[in-house]
C-alpha cells in the first residue's frame, strides 16, 4: 500500500480561492482470477464449490443463501484458489439475524485444506459476537488454533436485526493485510485495520463457513465474490475544490473515495511547514475530509501539505 504527499497552495484571502496541484492516484487491479455472483442459478460450476453443498441453494435474488436446518450445527462450501500474496478480495455479506458467537459467519481468503471445519493453515474473516455492536475481526487459523490479527472496532447497526456488509481485502506483496467494510448505502471503503503476516504462505482453497443455531440456520446470505490481483496505488487523487468551512477549518473535496488508511494521522497535514491540524473529520459520502485548526487560519498564501 502507498501513500503520496501532495501540497496545495491556498490563499485564505480574496474570497478564500484555492489554487491546488493535482497530485497522482490510481487504483488498478486486473487479472480477475475468481468472480462469483450465483447469476447462473447454481453453484457447482465456473467455479465449482465442495463441501456442505447441499446446505445452501441460490435463492430467487440470485444469491447463495443458507438453508434451513433442524438443529444447530456448522455448514461450509470452498472452491480451488492458490491467491495469497499480491490479491484482493471483495463480496458482500447479509445476516438476517443478531450475530453471536453462536450463529456466524466466516470467510477464508487463504486455505491449505478444502475442509473449512477441520484441522488447516490459513486466515479468515469472522462476523459475529455477542452484545448490541458488531466487529469485523480477521483470524490466522494454524491446524485449530486461532489468533485475532485484525480486532476491527465496534460498529453499531442500521437494523438491530440484521448485519448487511460489502467486505474487502488486500494481502499486498510485502505481507501486508488490509481490512475494508463499506457500508450498502455508501461508495466508500472504511479501513477496519491493518497487520503484517507471512505465517501461512500455502493457498489451495478459498470458501465461507458459518455456525448456526436451528432458528438461524437459512438466515445467511453470501453474494458478490470477487479475487483478483492486486496492485498498488501509484496515482493520488485530484483535488476538486476546497472551502473555508469557518476561521478554523478547511474542506477539501476529492474527485473520487480516498484511502482512509493515513487520512486521521494529524501529524501528516502540515501547514506552512509548522502548523499541524488538531482533528480530522472524514465525510464518506462526499469523498471529501475537514481539516480542523486549533486557531485562526491565517491569511494570504499558505500551504498545506497532504497525505493523499
Amino acid at each position: 500500500m502507498q501513500f503520496f504527499e501532495k501540497n496545495i497552495l491556498l490563499n485564505f484571502a480574496n474570497m478564500r480561492k484555492i489554487l491546488w496541484m493535482v497530485g497522482i492516484f490510481l487504483n488498478s487491479f486486473a487479472f480477475a482470477q475468481l468472480s462469483e455472483d450465483f447469476s447462473d442459478g447454481e453453484m457447482v460450476h465456473q467455479p465449482a464449490w465442495i463441501g456442505d453443498t447441499g446446505r445452501f441453494v441460490v435463492n430467487s435474488n440470485l444469491q447463495l443463501q443458507s438453508k434451513n436446518f433442524f438443529r444447530g450445527d456448522t455448514a461450509y462450501i470452498s472452491t480451488s484458489s492458490n491467491s495469497n500474496l499480491n490479491t484482493v478480495w471483495e463480496f458482500y455479506v447479509q445476516m438476517n439475524f443478531d450475530p453471536s458467537t453462536g450463529n456466524l459467519f466466516r470467510y477464508y481468503f487463504v486455505s491449505d485444506n478444502a475442509v473449512l471445519n477441520q484441522s488447516l493453515k490459513g486466515y479468515y474473516l469472522q462476523l459475529g459476537e455477542s452484545g448490541s455492536t458488531d466487529s469485523y475481526d480477521f483470524f490466522r487459523q494454524t491446524n485449530t488454533s486461532s489468533t485475532k490479527i485484525i480486532d476491527g472496532a465496534a460498529k453499531v447497526r442500521s437494523q438491530v436485526d440484521t448485519l448487511r456488509t460489502f467486505i474487502r481485502m488486500v494481502h499486498d506483496r510485502n505481507g501486508n493485510w488490509y481490512l475494508y467494510s463499506r457500508a450498502v448505502d455508501s461508495i466508500n471503503w472504511q479501513l477496519e485495520g491493518s497487520t503484517y503476516d507471512v505465517t501461512h504462505v500455502q493457498a489451495n482453497y478459498t470458501g465461507l463457513y458459518i455456525r448456526h443455531t436451528s432458528t438461524r440456520s437459512d438466515k445467511f446470505i453470501f453474494d458478490n465474490l470477487s479475487i483478483q490481483q492486486y496492485q498498488a496505488d501509484t496515482i493520488s487523487p485530484s483535488i476538486l475544490f476546497a472551502n473555508v468551512i469557518n476561521d478554523s477549518t478547511l474542506n477539501i473535496e476529492f474527485d473520487e473515495s480516498i484511502d482512509t488508511l493515513n487520512v486521521f494521522n494529524k501529524n501528516s497535514y502540515v501547514l506552512n511547514n509548522s502548523i499541524h491540524p488538531k482533528n480530522i473529520i472524514f465525510n464518506a459520502f462526499s469523498n471529501s475530509i475537514d481539516v480542523v485548526f486549533s486557531g485562526y487560519l491565517p491569511d494570504g498564501n499558505n500551504v498545506l501539505k497532504l497525505p493523499i
